[in-house]
């Protein structure tokens, strides 16, 4: 290490630093330090100019080099030395809460000494600037090396036009700058692990920064980020801006990902997730060999793991009567230690013996026993303050008290003088009492914090994402997805919150087959429309409902392509050799948990009778199946708009009493609506237009009522109920057009049916054909499967139709309910 100090200019240069092999351990991260260095930590400190120029910490240079702890020796030593970092580090973190949560109440005089106008200048206007930044990680047994690369970040205060500037004046309104330049990642297999060379520490840095230039195995192309913090502080604040007020934004992201990426990525989140289950068996694991050279070693591994699981079911904690004595006598000597600790003035400190045992006492109790006391120390004390403290005002009563004048010292730091109590006369009126606080200026009202309106923002959050892309190889390029302008905003108010979201752009491209005639295999109808947009309110300000959902999905073409789905399939299929079980538990039990609290409150909503304003726009994917090399067959599904009925209803209910309701008061009615659903046959030049298109089936619409139950548990009504009416529907048919549909169903090259699927039904037929004649069936019949041929046999009985004409059927118009 080399160290220089400038002296009274405020340099200070810290050259080589080392990161102990350590640092990592209090974190419990499945991860270890081979080795990693700091080339230049400088900080400068303008002592003559703090009121004009800001304190610069900057970070030249950081190497960092770790690997998995499966690949490190085990050892009794350091396992216990980990586990005690790691409680003593919570124990930390739980002292700095409680420490934010004391200053935070305790903050009731608001500093104007000189010290504290120079403090908040020096904390608004200090930069931070990290340069040169690359991590690795690296596993030996699979061969593979992650890579993290960073070439500046840089933290820095700003005006409103976003321009980084000293910040002089003393305002509420403070603006922040946070530039990420040339963020990048990789991921590639690779014999040549630098945490398996033996370097000097100069020939290492070498080695690492040689690696800096290659792009071999990159994931994320370089990435640039801003994000721009504003935020309000102290009481004065502005209710037309936001209190807190973020904004994210990217430029274009590119990734790029091959079969063999994909496979370590399964292998690391692998062991990550099963690295809780596994770390308490790693001293019996075999260390540098392979279960195919010594299968004694592995076996045994295998054996006394097993037995380890017996033995800590046969050890557990048992809870009998002398348990619980020590229990409690470790409570009470822990607390009574630790309150000694606390260097308060009415208990005596410890000694060198009671030091020795407090820290044993720390190192064999659980980390949740040792948080517990520690919450019954500071009770304990704050009991033994207020004793003492009326001890200590209760003597000081008993003799004349000096008057007490501020110092400059206690100016300089803006301390606040001491509180004096005085006992007023008991005879003295309300009035003779108010007009002396009149006097000395005393403000004896209690304080209220003004109600802040309905429509201030709290805190916002804006994400803007550009462009970007992911590309697949396996090993050439063979997919591609893309998109641009992703937008997301979050708005907190003091009753509501509201939530959107829009995304302008999604394409899915086929690079496998350059002469196909659909390069592009999903995109929007429209090149002007937005792709998606949602909206989410909780509590809208105009009290319409409780909940307000607005949806929109614009027209999106999906070309049919069973082969490049195919290769999809397995591009993303899970090997066999990968346990991903912990992970897929860790999501279950996630979703599980989620699923039971979105129950929980539905189940309250519904209780409250919560009205939800929902309306939604949505287009269904059209679905395009190419037949032939210049004809394909589309089918458009339509609208589908879904809306609320009447919220205003919902909102009237609430002030009525139960008695009065209604049966169809305890249900909530959608609207849905599906409307130009057809099917038709056009030429791949004619495919983006209005013209050309050969009708299969006439577009038809659907029009339905759904109504929601608001009362679940209620037997004697139903979950939902489904009303509408079944338009007709007309089918355009020839013998070309069913060949057509033929070729394109063809085209998925689906396997033929080992068992075909017999459905028994009966089959009521409304046939018209163009000899105006009518015939119905009603027949026992049979459906038989077998892609991609639908057969109808019904017993006995044959029914032809010729389909060397045009042929129209058409469903009877009825009413379902």
């Amino acid at each position: 290490i080399n160290a220089e100090y400038m002296g009274w200019s405020g340099d200070v240069c810290i050259r080589n630093l080392e990161l102990k092999p350590t640092a990592l351990e209090a974190f419990q991260l499945p991860l270890a330090i081979v080795r990693g260095t700091i080339g230049c930590l400088q900080i400068k400190i303008p002592w003559n100019r703090l009121q004009s120029e800001p304190v610069v910490v900057q970070i030249d240079r950081v190497l960092l080099v770790v690997r998995p702890h499966k690949t490190e020796p085990w050892s009794a030593e350091h396992q216990a030395a980990s586990e005690l970092a790691h409680k003593k580090h919570q124990l930390d973190l739980f002292e700095s809460i409680r420490d934010t949560k004391d200053t935070a109440a305790d903050a009731s005089y608001s500093g104007a000494g000189f010290l504290h106008r120079l403090q908040e200048i020096i904390l608004n206007n200090i930069q931070v600037k990290i340069n040169s930044v690359y991590a690795r990680y690296e596993d030996s047994q699979e061969r593979s090396a992650w890579g993290l690369a960073l070439e500046n970040l840089s933290a820095v205060s700003a005006n409103s036009q976003w321009a980084p500037t000293f910040v002089t004046e003393r305002g509420s309104l403070i603006h922040k700058l946070l530039l990420v330049q040339h963020f990048s990642l990789f991921l590639c297999p690779t014999d040549a692990l630098i945490s398996e060379q033996s370097l000097a520490p100069r020939e290492w840095e070498a080695a690492m920064l040689a690696l800096l230039p290659d792009t071999t195995g990159r994931l994320v192309t370089p990435v640039t980020a801003t994000m721009k913090v504003q935020y309000q502080k102290g009481t004065g604040i502005d209710l037309a801006l936001p209190r807190l007020d973020v904004k994210m934004e990217f430029d274009s992201v590119e990734a790029h990902l091959d079969r063999t990426q994909y496979q370590i990525i399964l292998e690391t989140l692998s062991y990550f997730f099963n690295f809780r289950k596994l770390d308490k068996f790693r001293r019996y694991h075999p260390h540098s060999v392979r279960p195919t050279t010594h299968p004694r070693e592995w076996w045994l591994y295998a054996i006394n793991s097993v037995r380890a699981v017996i033995r800590e079911d046969a050890n557990r904690t048992r809870i009998d009567w002398d348990w619980i004595v020590r229990r409690r006598d470790l409570r009470q000597q822990y607390i009574s230690l630790h309150k000694r600790c606390q260097e308060v003035e009415w208990l005596p400190p410890l000694d060198p013996e009671e030091e020795e045992l407090y820290e044993e006492l720390q190192a064999e109790l659980p980390l949740h026993d040792l948080i517990f006391f520690r919450k019954l120390a500071y009770s304990e004390l704050k009991v033994e303050e207020t004793q003492y403290q009326t001890q200590r005002h209760l003597v000081s009563k008993a003799g004349p008290q000096p008057a007490h004048t501020q110092g400059w010292w206690e100016w300089l730091r803006g301390d606040a003088p001491p509180l004096v109590e005085v006992d007023l006369p008991q005879d003295w009126t309300e009035e003779e009492r108010e007009q002396l606080f009149a006097e000395i200026g005393l403000d004896t009202s209690p304080s209220v914090t003004p109600n802040l309106p309905l429509d201030f923002v709290i805190a916002r959050f804006h994400l803007d994402w550009k462009a970007g892309a992911v590309k697949l190889s396996q090993p050439r390029p063979f997919a591609e997805v893309t998109f641009s302008e992703f937008r997301f905003e979050l708005e907190v108010k003091p009753t509501s919150a509201k939530g959107v979201t829009s995304l302008r752009s999604f394409e899915v491209w086929d690079r496998a087959d350059p002469s196909t005639v659909f390069p592009c295999l999903v995109r929007r109808h429209r090149q002007t429309d937005t792709v998606f947009s949602a909206k989410v309110e909780k509590s809208p300000l105009d009290l319409r409902a409780d909940w307000a959902v607005d949806l929109d999905l614009c027209p999106i073409n999906i070309v049919g392509n069973l082969s490049w789905f195919l290769r999809c399939r397995d591009f993303f299929t899970v090997p066999s050799s990968i346990d991903l079980s912990e992970m897929q538990a860790a999501t279950r039990s996630s979703l599980q948990a989620i699923a039971l609290k979105a129950k929980q409150q539905l189940k309250l909503a519904l209780e409250h009778s919560v009205t939800v304003d929902f309306q939604c726009n949505m287009h269904a994917p059209n679905l395009i199946l190419p037949a032939t090399p210049s004809t394909c067959v589309v089918l458009e599904m339509g609208t589908f708009v879904l809306r609320t009925v009447d919220t205003a209803r919902g909102q009237h209910l609430k002030s009525l009493p139960e008695e009065q309701y209604r049966e169809e008061d305890y249900f909530h009615d959608y609207d849905l609506e599906i409307s130009n659903v057809k099917a038709s046959t056009v030429l791949h030049t004619e495919l983006f237009t209005d013209t050309g298109h050969t009708p299969l089936l006439q577009d038809f619409n659907l029009d339905l009522r759904l109504s929601r139950s608001l009362t679940p548990l209620n037997t004697k009504l139903p979950l939902f109920k489904l009303s509408g009416t079944l338009p007709a529907i007309t089918f355009d048919l020839s013998l070309p057009k069913l060949q057509l549909v033929q070729h394109a169903l063809s085209a998925f090259h689906l396997p033929p049916a080992t068992n075909p699927m017999h459905i028994e039904l009966q089959a009521c037929l409304p046939v018209h054909t163009h000899t105006e004649e009518w015939r119905q069936l009603l027949v026992p019949c049979a459906l038989i499967l077998e892609p991609p041929v639908l057969k109808m046999v019904a017993e006995d009985i044959i029914y032809k139709v010729p389909l060397t004409s045009d042929l129209e059927l058409q469903t009877l118009d009825g009413a379902i309910s």
